[in-house]
């Protein structure tokens, strides 16, 4: 069951594969700021600031149904992404 009060700063979307999706809201409006596709231990392994999605909202919606859709090790390599910083793959 996902976790969407809109009153809240963070929307967490559980995935089928056992990451998810995590919205982060404007502390000053009620839009989201940013998406993030975390793996199942938490750590953000790609995340977009709205401004990606306003000037290429193709391209931000192509690889964001590809993340929630592909297990988070395939999109970590895909990615080259090694190893964990302050819980972000890099």
């Amino acid at each position: 069951m996902s976790q969407t009060n809109l009153r809240d700063e963070t929307i967490i979307i559980p995935l089928q594969h056992g990451g998810r999706l995590r919205a982060e809201r404007d502390h000053a409006t009620t839009l989201l700021s940013s998406l993030h596709l975390d793996d199942a231990d938490g750590n953000e392994v790609v995340m977009w600031e709205h401004t990606e999605w306003e000037d290429d909202p193709d391209e931000i919606m192509q690889a964001l149904v590809y993340g929630m859709h592909s297990e988070p090790q395939r999109l970590v390599k895909l990615l080259g992404r090694t190893k964990i910083v302050n819980r972000i793959w890099v």
